[in-house]
């Protein structure tokens, strides 16, 4: 799942970064806190992170019990990748604030971008401890559970999760994971079933579901789903490496050694991928076979 789960709006309100008059930079008022905040905030939007975290650490500076200030520079210090100081500036932020929940679930995605899921877990529970219909902490604190082995705790989590959101589709990718885990294969594409009837082109729900089929011997619909996908992005790397791997088992050897070459057309300029190894080692394989 995505770490940060902000609509675009959200994410400008967030940062400071609705537009702003000349009046409201800091050359008109050198002293104006909320001036280096708007600057801050358009720095930011241009991913200038240094100029960002400059100006609001001047706003800081000039205001220092502002906590919306230091959750600010936290989230740029997040998405700089720092998370020590996004947690420390999200600590900050919750001395001034204690009860805030969502401040609880940042800086949890802090320490789980910092891979410390224990801490993460902490700060999940505390947010719903505070907003106990908090959705977004359930499905941060599932994924947390998740990562530690814990399939039951996570699946609890995920329940809630859909239970607060019925129409949350991560909510049933998520799921749909942990199914898959514990070998519960019908339910799994129940999940995938349900993502597909709120949304019809999630395509990555189809190559899912066409897997699980795969697993359970069902070729066809494991074909028709990965055909589905290409239908909707015939470039799709992941849909057409998928594709040809069945291919290839199915022993069409031929169409496989054209999905495997269209596959790497369209992969990741990532050379030493597994996926893109596998491919160039069975194009070679089977060309040598037909050539035999």
């Amino acid at each position: 799942m995505k770490l940060w789960r902000l609509t675009v709006l959200a994410l400008l309100f967030a940062l400071g970064l609705l537009a702003c008059s000349s009046q409201d930079m800091p050359e008109a008022n050198p002293k104006d806190a909320p001036a280096y905040v708007n600057r801050g905030g358009a720095h930011a939007q241009k991913g200038d992170w240094e100029k960002a975290i400059a100006d609001l650490t001047r706003a800081i500076e000039l205001n220092p019990k502002d906590a919306m200030t230091y959750f600010k520079r936290g989230f740029v210090y997040y998405k700089k990748g720092d998370f020590d100081r996004a947690i420390a500036d999200y600590t900050r932020t919750l001395e001034l604030k204690p009860t805030d929940a969502e401040l609880y679930l940042y800086r949890g995605i802090a320490f789980d971008g910092k891979g410390d899921a224990n801490r993460a877990i902490d700060d999940y529970s505390r947010a719903l401890e505070f907003n106990p219909q908090y959705a977004e902490a359930y499905s941060y604190r599932g994924n947390a559970y998740a990562k530690r082995g814990y399939w039951d705790r996570a699946l609890a989590d995920f329940n809630r999760d859909l239970a607060l959101n019925p129409k949350n589709l991560e909510g049933y990718i998520n799921r749909s994971r942990i199914y898959l885990i514990k070998g519960d294969f019908g339910r799994a594409i129940s999940d995938y079933n349900q993502v597909l009837e709120i949304n019809p082109k999630y395509l990555r729900a189809y190559i899912h579901r066409g897997l699980v089929y795969y697993q359970q011997g069902d070729w066809d619909r494991a074909f028709a789903d990965l055909n589905r996908a290409l239908e909707l992005d015939p470039k799709d790397a992941e849909a057409l490496y998928h594709q040809a791997d069945l291919l290839d088992k199915a022993g069409k050897f031929k169409e496989a050694v054209a999905a495997y070459q269209s596959f790497l057309k369209y992969a990741p300029p990532q050379g030493g991928d597994r996926y893109v190894l596998r491919a160039r080692e069975r194009i070679t394989a089977l060309e040598n076979q037909a050539g035999n």
